[in-house]
């Protein structure tokens, strides 16, 4: 996919910034890297006939519509507490947050019948953590790692028996029959159907945007600020939709920077540190490991705001847990909830290259290349 874009853009961010910008580089996961082969795919037995309707599996902007406080007054209302935890998880991963709750239902009843064990351990053995959001952290990294591992199994092997949203929940649940089980569970709890109606067709993630979309880098004109290579979401695996970018001000105590919005849209408030701005196109950026956040959910603000500082304290770069090895912003690429490679889109004119493999910093293969000039990675890029 190529999308042609104006001049006018840890928990689990992996790179290491020096003061001095060396080709250092400090690759810090949560989970490891997941592939399914053939062997995975024809043991999960899917029934090609029955596919989970994706709309109910990735938190798409529809959803971020939803009012959640209400939600968990009418569902869970013990769970509260939990609100921006939830979120923060369901909106790194990008996952429904209806769904995740639905699973802690099927595996601990944590929504009808909350013991302190299900507290514990909402999701049961489906993690080998302990704690409501090491388990939820952990639970909704593994359904975004699969989700997009099986969505390049596809693309290698043109496999098309299933969708994505299918892979991973069987994958997570064990079985075909699990997932059934766990359908039936889902519309007692939220009334919506998990699988999909029969004539859905499930097309390609990457389609061209229906308006015109543009982004710029999220600093101003005239300055120059550092990236390392680009990255999936998670730090492992696909598609390469995020970047991490720092201003070369120092490590943790040093005085960091505004962020700005890379486009207009709607914005989505998760958690005291990740925040996405939602464009009438379908696109979104995501912003992590921020601190004094300007802006609530359902502000509409325009290209150029400024959406707060990345966080110059771990703890408050970590605000809902997670890992990074120094300031930064960590900024990805979504469209419609879904996280999107970076390769050949456009920001402030320059065409990115995301490289051959996760933090790719070899110029050879990773860089922003404009008017005929590339830029490499720890190289200062200009706005």
């Amino acid at each position: 996919m190529k999308i042609q874009l104006s001049t006018k853009t840890g928990a689990l961010c992996a790179l290491l910034f020096t003061s001095t910008y060396s080709t250092a580089q400090g690759q810090h996961l949560d989970i490891a890297p997941f592939h399914f082969d053939q062997s995975d795919v024809q043991a999960l037995a899917i029934n090609p006939l029955i596919q989970v309707d994706e709309s109910q599996f990735i938190f798409t902007n529809e959803l971020l519509n939803e009012d959640w406080q209400a939600i968990l007054y009418s569902t869970a209302p013990h769970l509260i507490d939990h609100q921006e935890v939830l979120l923060h998880w369901a909106g790194h991963t990008s996952i429904n947050p209806k769904l995740l709750l639905a699973l802690m239902e099927q595996k601990s009843q944590l929504l009808s019948n909350p013991t302190k064990q299900a507290h514990i351990k909402p999701f049961g053995d489906w993690s080998d953590r302990v704690g409501f959001a090491s388990q939820l952290e952990d639970v909704a990294l593994k359904l975004s790692q699969r989700f997009y591992a099986f969505e390049l199994y596809t693309t290698k092997h043109k496999a098309e028996k299933s969708n994505p949203s299918t892979a991973a929940l069987t994958s997570l649940l064990g079985d075909a029959s699990a997932l059934a089980s766990f359908a039936k569970q889902y519309r007692t709890t939220f009334s919506n159907d998990l699988f999909a109606p029969e004539k859905v067709q499930f097309e390609a993630a990457n389609l061209e945007p229906q308006v015109n979309f543009s982004m710029n880098l999220p600093w101003p004109s005239g300055y120059a600020w550092y990236s390392g290579g680009a990255h999936s979401n998670t730090g492992s695996g696909y598609p390469y939709s995020s970047l991490d970018f720092n201003n070369g001000s120092g490590g943790w105590g040093s005085n960091t920077p505004w962020v700005q919005a890379a486009h207009g849209g709607t914005v989505t408030r998760y958690s005291a540190c990740n925040i996405r701005v939602t464009h009438s196109s379908g696109y979104a950026t995501q912003y992590y490991h921020m601190d004094n956040l300007q802006y609530r959910s359902g502000d509409y603000i325009s290209a150029g705001a400024w959406l707060g500082r990345y966080a110059n304290n771990r703890s408050m770069a970590l605000c809902q847990g997670g890992q990074s090895s120094g300031p930064h912003v960590h900024f990805s690429l979504l469209y419609n909830g879904r996280f999107i490679s970076l390769h050949n889109t456009y920001i402030s004119g320059y065409r990115i290259d995301v490289g051959n493999s996760n933090y790719d910093d070899n110029c050879y293969r990773f860089y922003f290349e404009r008017n005929g000039y590339k830029t490499c990675a720890w190289s200062r890029l200009y706005r």
